[in-house]
């Protein structure tokens, strides 16, 4: 499965775009400009986050191809169990995954918040396309299919 992520607009503090899925635009992504991801192809896995407690889609580089449940566990062990999580949490660490969240300031782990897009860097209505992202990674690991995330600069 390819996941493409479209960089439209640049600002001091967000980078804003569009995510599509075989060519079809699923909805809008925020990104903070000083944790995101440099354009290329990623490895998308889902992996269970001790932090948030289920399966989240964490977005994994070339680093990673060697030994990647060594890699996502040693990541992880530097991640603490927190009590408290609700969709604007940060996580503690750099761990770069699709997730949800009303915007991308002040947060510094890389996530690629999704949802319909206000004003730059804000987003509403973030539960839906997560979710619906979720399934279909889901799916496609079920059945075994690499998910690879594109990353276009604008």
């Amino acid at each position: 499965m390819n996941i493409e992520l479209i960089r439209k607009k640049r600002c001091k503090e967000s980078i804003d775009g569009t995510l599509h899925i075989g060519g079809l635009r699923i909805c809008d992504c925020a990104e903070n400009a000083s944790t995101a991801l440099p354009p290329g192809s990623y490895r998308i896995v889902r992996h269970f986050c001790r932090q948030q407690g289920r399966f989240v889609p964490v977005i994994v580089g070339s680093q990673a191809s060697d030994d990647l449940p060594k890699f996502l566990e040693d990541r992880c062990a530097l991640c603490p169990k927190l009590h408290s999580v609700t969709t604007n949490t940060n996580m503690p660490t750099l761990c770069p995954q699709f997730s949800q969240g009303n915007g991308i300031h002040h947060r510094t782990d890389g996530a690629v918040i999704l949802g319909t897009s206000i004003i730059p860097g804000c987003m509403k209505h973030t539960r839906k396309p997560y979710e619906s992202l979720m399934e279909r990674i889901r799916k496609a690991s079920g059945r075994k299919t690499e998910i690879v995330l594109h990353i276009c600069a604008a």
